[in-house]
């Protein structure tokens, strides 16, 4: 298993991983680092505050680690 760092969790990094999470079931999400207090604070918040793009994208993530992934 492939263990990787999401470096960035903005509105980039955050859909990026995501999509890694939910696509590539041999890779391990290790976390989600970021220069900024802000994008860290919105992943890990349940808050109605945090903006909707990481409602989403922390959903996706979560889901894929359940083992509840789609192939298409």
């Amino acid at each position: 298993m492939v263990k990787i760092y999401c470096i960035g969790g903005g509105y980039v990094g955050g859909p990026t991983i995501a999509v890694i999470a939910l696509k590539c079931p041999h890779m391990y999400i290790v976390g989600v680092v970021d220069i900024s207090v802000l994008p860290i604070n919105a992943w890990n918040s349940d808050q109605q505050k945090a903006s909707a793009h990481y409602h989403v994208v922390k959903s996706i993530v979560k889901r894929s680690d359940k083992g509840e992934k789609k192939r298409e």
